[in-house]
């Protein structure tokens, strides 16, 4: 029968221990604040967590969204003189971050898309879906904050939205014994946005909602 070598054990118990004893605070990298905003850049500039000060709800007065969906289209409603002095005022920070997200034209994605769709001609879906090409003009982050969507000629964001076209129906091709609905779906995207209550943050990525797919959702059988 092989016993363990205590020996061995203790010995690198002792080394552990002694490296521990020795590693004191200094050797733990001190970064600064202006450090720290650095990284943030660089990571998709992504900010802390901001919390709503009292500014929050006058700001959104003013720049309201104009549907109650998770995201909205550019209209004559979309405040583009604000939009376009908070970029004028961020240029280097914009250009960096929409050259990051926005690789290929969108124009090279629809074409992309119509030539492969090809395959809808030989079939059809359980749950039939809208698609469309939008400009945002504003979108609702994970906590359901609206937030303003840069968008300028400069700057484009448009995005593929796909929509349920009978959202809460019967999914089609099922047989009446499984009970089942046509089900919204959403994806999250990186998006360039504002947030009005702090616009001197500049501009921003966030993730955010965007309808994407419809689904056909079977929630169990129905015994007659």
């Amino acid at each position: 029968m092989n016993y363990p070598n205590y020996s061995v054990w203790f010995i690198i118990l002792i080394f552990v221990q002694d490296s521990f004893q020795n590693f004191t605070a200094e050797d733990i990298p001190i970064t600064s604040d202006s450090e720290g905003e650095e990284m943030q850049t660089r990571i998709l500039n992504r900010k802390p967590n901001r919390y709503l000060n009292k500014g929050y709800k006058q700001s959104q007065s003013l720049y309201r969204p104009p549907c109650f969906d998770v995201a909205c289209p550019v209209d004559d409603s979309y405040p583009i003189d604000f939009v376009s002095s908070v970029v004028t005022d961020n240029l280097p920070l914009m250009e960096q971050l929409h050259s990051m997200l926005y690789r290929y034209p969108v124009e090279k994605l629809i074409l992309l898309e119509n030539a492969t769709d090809s395959y809808r001609v030989k079939g059809n879906f359980a749950c039939e879906s809208d698609v469309v090409w939008l400009k945002l003009g504003w979108a609702h982050d994970v906590t359901g904050r609206n937030l303003l969507v840069v968008n300028t000629p400069r700057y484009p964001q448009i995005h593929r939205l796909e929509t349920c076209r009978y959202a809460g129906k019967h999914c089609e091709f099922l047989p009446p014994c499984y009970r089942s609905r046509c089900q919204q779906r959403y994806t999250h995207r990186h998006l360039i946005v504002i947030d009005p209550a702090q616009s001197s943050g500049g501009p921003f990525v966030d993730l955010l909602p965007l309808p994407s797919s419809c689904s056909c959702f079977v929630e169990n059988f129905v015994y007659f």
